[in-house]
């Protein structure tokens, strides 16, 4: 198995390189890049895992024009995470990495070609249509956000800026969330959006999408992987249909050009994703043997999940060099039968929780970052922040620790970076 997944990456690169390279070209660009962090977790005890420093992005751009009006993009970079939700996680083991997939160390890749002035069509590595404004230049923030992971897709994007300025729509058909190059079951995706410029700097952006099918994807094994870490739990046989997604966003943001507030950039958005269970027969699984459960890719199945998250976030430039930074996210998730948080009590901090109260079918969680950054040319920044996340109550498996491994509802993060064309 690994020397056919080996023949693949091979055959992938070895057919869309030329495609990038060696074509009659106008233009060609190569782009290092590179982002260092010293993450500290402060619920931990300094040194072991936190000693700085961590690799967080080690690649390169590559960018090309054709004679033939085809624009072909590459990003190479090991570290990257197969969703983009992850690059909040400031630690690189609770990440699933492009290094580890069928792309081997290839993060994202495009080919465009206009069909007519207004109309593009790209084949690409596509990460979601749902994403909400992320403006503050912080690592840490806005960490609740999830628009899916990386596809193989196709689209279409139409400008109607005669209609209306900077108005323009994307259409988006895929493999399916987490399927990069071959396609592990029958249903596919599509996603959609449309934006729009109110005024100059100001941006509306809509957005909706439906996954049919997570079977055999990235996103299902990884979530499989975290159960069997947390639950001793091997993959039910039984179920071969994963679950369904459906993603909804909406985004008003501030680009920093508007004359009157310029360097100032800020955003304000709203997601909501549908998580439902495509096999009613398959059988319910016992949560309660697992330790703790990662909140950001945990489904039940036959519980249908609603996740929304609510987005504040917004960074000022001074003089061109200096960067201030602020970002507030706000998530709740609610299941419907049967229900799934137990609460604890406040000292319970280890093993299984007494039966304070019933089983809750909600739960939420909230998060604060702000930083401070310094650009010390183009492309070089320099950025110190700090990020404190907490649940609205204490609970059996989903928590952060403290120094000796007992649950706590809060946690708090330090971070210092480098980035370079990032």
């Amino acid at each position: 198995m690994r020397s056919v997944n080996l023949v693949k990456k091979i055959l992938f690169l070895v057919f869309f390189l030329p495609l990038c390279l060696f074509g009659q070209q106008e233009e060609l660009t190569i782009t290092p890049k590179f982002r260092v962090s010293c993450p500290q977790n402060l619920n931990k005890a300094t040194g072991g895992s936190q000693n700085c420093l961590s690799m967080q992005a080690a690649g390169f751009n590559l960018a090309h024009v054709s004679t033939e009006g085809i624009k072909s993009n590459l990003a190479f970079n090991p570290y990257a995470p197969l969703n983009t939700q992850f690059e909040k996680k400031p630690f690189l083991n609770d990440r699933p990495l492009i290094g580890n997939s069928e792309l081997l160390f290839l993060e994202d890749f495009s080919f465009t070609t206009d069909i007519k002035p207004k109309l593009a069509l790209s084949f690409l590595s596509h990460d979601g249509v749902t994403r909400v404004p992320d403006t503050s230049n912080l690592l840490l923030a806005s960490s609740f956000q999830d628009s899916g992971y990386k596809q193989l897709a196709v689209a279409l994007n139409v400008t109607l800026d005669y209609i209306l300025s900077g108005a323009n729509i994307g259409l988006f058909f895929g493999n399916g969330e987490g399927q990069l190059l071959v396609k592990k079951n029958p249903q596919r995706y599509s996603g959609v959006y449309a934006q729009v410029f109110l005024q100059k700097g100001l941006f509306l952006k809509i957005a909706g999408s439906n996954d049919g099918n997570n079977f055999g994807s990235d996103g299902e094994k990884w979530f499989l992987q975290g159960m069997k870490k947390s639950c001793a739990m091997e993959q039910d046989p039984s179920r071969k249909k994963g679950f369904s997604t459906r993603r909804f966003a909406l985004g008003l943001e501030l680009d920093g050009s508007k004359p009157a507030l310029r360097g100032l950039k800020a955003g304000i958005g709203y997601q909501k994703n549908f998580f439902d269970d495509q096999d009613p027969n398959v059988s319910i699984v016992d949560y309660h043997s697992c330790s703790e459960l990662d909140i950001d890719q945990f489904f039940y199945p036959k519980a249908k999940t609603k996740v929304a998250t609510t987005v504040l976030n917004a960074s000022y430039r001074i003089l061109d060099r200096y960067i201030i930074g602020i970002d507030y996210n706000h998530r709740d998730i609610q299941t419907s039968q049967p229900a799934l948080f137990q609460e604890c009590k406040a000292d319970e901090l280890n093993g299984p929780c007494s039966s304070l109260t019933s089983p809750k079918p909600n739960l939420s969680q909230w998060g604060m970052t702000f930083g401070l950054g310094l650009q010390l040319n183009t492309n070089l920044l320099v950025v110190f922040e700090y990020s404190y996340l907490a649940y609205d109550k204490l609970y059996q498996h989903f928590y952060y620790k403290d120094k000796n491994d007992g649950r706590v509802k809060n946690v708090d993060y330090l971070n210092g970076s480098v980035s370079y064309n990032i």
